[in-house]
């Protein structure tokens, strides 16, 4: 019975055909998932049947932007993790120490956690 549930939340989770301007949920390189947005579509040259897409973060500068296989475990449908309120997510406070912090909203409770990894994305 386990294993026909984690199909199944495999096949909601799992992303359609990928098109420019579509907003998507991506995991960023700190394992937070974030809103981005599908900006270019390619196909690998040797291997037509592999595509890439680049994705932006919504909100962040260019800079930031990834490509990644459509086929990657850090895409998902737009909202299906960002739009739980039980993982973690940035905050987005202006000041520039709390743009750090990761915040985690659990029934009417909010719980903080600070990331210890200095690689976050920049503005």
């Amino acid at each position: 019975m386990e294993i026909r549930k984690i199909v199944l939340l495999y096949q909601i989770q799992r992303l359609p055909n990928l098109e420019v301007g579509m907003k998507i949920d991506i995991r960023d390189p700190n394992n937070v998932w974030r809103v981005g947005i599908i900006k270019r579509q390619k196909f690998q040259k040797d291997n037509q049947r592999t595509k890439f897409v680049t994705v932006h973060y919504e909100g962040k500068s260019d800079k930031n932007d990834e490509e990644l296989p459509d086929s990657s475990p850090r895409l998902a449908q737009f909202e299906f993790y960002t739009g739980r309120k039980d993982i973690p997510k940035y905050s987005n406070s202006k000041n520039p120490f709390l743009k750090q912090l990761l915040v985690v909203e659990q029934m009417n409770e909010q719980q903080q956690f600070f990331l210890s990894d200095e690689s976050s994305l920049s503005d």
